[in-house]
């Protein structure tokens, strides 16, 4: 999901399918639609809030975590599902804790309180066989690997640029 591309028709020439842009945003499809709308899981954002969902949603799962008879709860399990996965035991988990990062490609890592205290308290530590979901799904173990796919990647990318527009890339500075 991206929150900006430049037009429709650049996104068409270069052969990207399925980006979408939501008119004033996420926060603001949340306003119109609080009880999630078409959403599914939660939206990771960069500062101290982490993550949200739209208000119904955050408002069951505060109502779950306070022990809470909610008479909702029950209709709207499908709306609560967890989406993510502990990478240290699988375990379905949706909130990231600490400042662990993928060893790999440093994207924050999603670790369940269990495993993180194991970690904490050196019971059993998280080593770099543990990594997000894209490094293990793309099987990536080192920087080295993802340096050398993002350039063929660039490469590639700039070829369709050049074949679509005309226009010579400069060459990078390695």
């Amino acid at each position: 999901l991206r929150t900006k591309m430049e037009t429709e028709e650049d996104t068409k020439a270069l052969g990207i399918k399925g980006v979408y842009q939501l008119q004033g945003g996420i926060d603001k499809y949340f306003r119109d639609y609080p009880e999630g709308g078409c959403w599914k899981g939660k939206n990771y954002t960069f500062d101290k809030r982490f993550s949200h969902a739209p208000p119904v949603i955050e408002g069951m799962e505060r109502a779950i975590k306070m022990k809470e008879k909610v008479a909702e709860v029950t209709s709207a399990d499908d709306r609560l599902e967890v989406m993510g996965r502990c990478e240290a035991c699988q375990k379905p988990w949706d909130r990231y804790r600490g400042k662990r990062r993928c060893p790999t490609c440093g994207v924050p890592s999603l670790i369940c309180k269990e495993c993180y205290d194991l970690d904490k308290n050196k019971i059993k530590k998280l080593d770099r066989n543990v990594r997000c979901d894209l490094c293990t799904k793309e099987g990536v173990t080192s920087k080295r690997q993802i340096k050398e796919k993002l350039e063929k990647e660039m490469e590639t990318y700039e070829i369709k640029l050049r074949e679509v527009y005309g226009f010579q890339v400069s060459s990078r500075k390695n």
